[in-house]
């Protein structure tokens, strides 16, 4: 077996399905329960509220919020909006794709 090379540690994974029905049917990590608890926390809250997910490269932050916003939005009467800065993070203008991540959450649920 060769010796991984310094690419071969950062290739990226294919992304965890999430199932919209059963968001966390392919969790390895057991973060269901996390989940639960911080749906009732934002449940509980009256104003407004920041929340940090942290974690190292590759400890499934990205992989966390799909699922529990896939579950959000099976439990919600209104969409969350999921926003993901990494994918975006090349425009000039920050403001262009928040809007636009509004707009097409906005248009999935007003139909």
């Amino acid at each position: 077996m060769e010796t991984p090379t310094p690419t071969d540690l950062l290739a990226k994974l294919p992304p965890v399905p999430v199932n919209v029905s059963e968001p966390f049917r392919h969790c390895q990590l057991g973060r269901a329960g996390k989940a639960t608890t911080l749906s009732h926390l934002l449940a509980t809250l009256d104003g407004p509220f920041v929340l940090a997910v942290t974690g190292g490269w590759g400890a499934g932050k990205t992989t966390f919020i799909d699922m529990w916003s896939a579950s959000l939005a099976k439990d919600l009467p209104h969409p969350p909006l999921h926003f993901n800065a990494w994918k975006d993070e090349y425009h000039a203008d920050p403001l262009i794709p928040i809007l636009s991540t509004i707009e097409t959450t906005a248009s999935q649920y007003n139909k």
